[in-house]
């Protein structure tokens, strides 16, 4: 039988897409209020060149940045983040159509995992609506995509920004782990 241990520590990410890069600037506050400082950001980038998804909603030219929080997490509630999320996008939306998409997760040494409303196959149900996909895993000291990791995240400047990431979370990790008597 396998001994409990505790969840793993994390790294809040944020994805935003925006069809205005001014709200870029202007969620950035309310991000940081809601996730703690901002560790690297990658982007904006153009989203419009990967998906087609968000254009019926929020028009053809949207615009993408990711961004990693510096405070390190546990995701043993990591659901509440897609649940602040929500009520973010919805302070900026206009006539009931979104200007801001925001899609939290977090980056462990093992994995990069997404949350959605979205229940499909490969995604795990967490609480209050919220599921997890787990997007990027861990392969040496990068991540590797899987058969649905969206394009956007298998650029080699996106991989290189979360390998990044996770040696940044590494050496924080090693930074507070006890020393040997």
């Amino acid at each position: 039988m396998g001994t409990l241990q505790a969840a793993p520590d994390a790294l809040l990410f944020q994805a935003a897409a925006v069809n205005d890069p001014d709200l870029f600037t202007r969620t950035g506050s309310l991000l940081e209020n809601a996730y703690g400082p901002l560790l690297a950001q990658y982007g904006p980038f153009r989203f419009d060149a990967f998906s087609s998804y968000y254009r019926a909603e929020m028009g053809a030219s949207l615009w993408k940045m990711f961004s990693i929080f510096s405070r390190v997490i546990t995701p043993e509630h990591i659901h509440r983040y897609k649940l602040e999320s929500q009520s973010i996008e919805s302070r900026f939306s206009r006539g009931g159509k979104r200007r801001l998409n925001l899609d939290p997760g977090y980056l462990t040494l093992y994995q990069l995992s997404l949350l959605t409303t979205k229940a499909f196959s490969h995604r795990t149900y967490l609480a209050d609506g919220i599921y997890a996909e787990c997007t990027l895993i861990a392969k040496g000291r990068g991540y590797e995509p899987l058969p649905w990791t969206y394009p956007d995240y298998q650029t080699p400047e996106a991989l290189a920004f979360f390998q990044n990431s996770k040696s940044f979370l590494k050496n924080k990790l090693r930074e507070t782990e006890p020393c040997a008597p």
